[in-house]
């Protein structure tokens, strides 16, 4: 029934709220708002700039002159959604988000056993695994966070410059595929930083299988 559904659903947050630190999750995301903010905004400016520059008529004279090329296959596709999938998607929105994932992941956990600030929180009361389900928590939700940002500049900067130009419903479905795509990437690089107690050994392996892949 619904209520029994509902009622599973609320022990299930509560049991995810008992293994949090809000104290240390707050400190978490305050520590790594410098390198949220940059990223986010690398991928906003690209998307705006992209928005702006479209035309059907500019896209099908550029991807004319580059035929046969691979840059002639991603002006391919005479819609802005098209043009975003084909370029935008193809590497920015892959390449700058896996970039802040590799160095957050590693952040989380490797990083601190190396400089030894991970001792200091261990002498407090806050527990191993409150430490890393808090650190989790915060990797995710910040790559959601930035999804959320990106989607809703999109769409704004469609509306400005391109307006009723921009397949709305298409564009958040490719942006929760581009979410997911990215959690998985951060949850190998956060299993790195987790497993190994050297930060270079956890960057070389968080960060060179996803770059790998890529």
């Amino acid at each position: 029934s619904g209520s029994h559904r509902w009622n599973r659903i609320s022990c299930n947050i509560m049991e995810v709220a008992h293994v949090i630190n809000f104290p240390y999750l707050r400190q978490t995301m305050r520590s790594n708002l410098r390198l949220w903010i940059p990223f986010t905004l690398i991928c906003c400016v690209f998307l705006v700039v992209m928005c702006g520059v479209f035309t059907p008529t500019n896209i099908t004279t550029l991807s004319g002159m580059a035929d046969g090329t691979f840059a002639g296959n991603l002006l391919s596709g005479g819609t802005l959604i098209a043009f975003m999938s084909n370029f935008y998607y193809a590497v920015m929105a892959i390449i700058f988000p896996m970039l802040y994932s590799i160095a957050v992941g590693n952040g989380l956990i490797a990083a601190k056993i190396d400089n030894g600030s991970m001792a200091g929180y261990l002498a407090t009361p806050v527990s191993r695994t409150k430490i890393v389900c808090s650190s989790a928590v915060y990797l995710i939700g910040s790559l959601a966070a930035m999804w959320i940002v990106i989607s809703l500049v999109g769409i704004g900067a469609a509306q400005l410059f391109q307006p009723d130009a921009l397949d709305v419903p298409s564009f958040l479905i490719i942006n929760l595929g581009a979410f997911f795509y990215h959690f998985a990437i951060s949850s190998i690089c956060f299993f790195a930083s987790c497993v190994f107690d050297s930060s270079s050994t956890s960057l070389l392996v968080g960060g060179g299988i996803p770059l790998l892949f890529f």
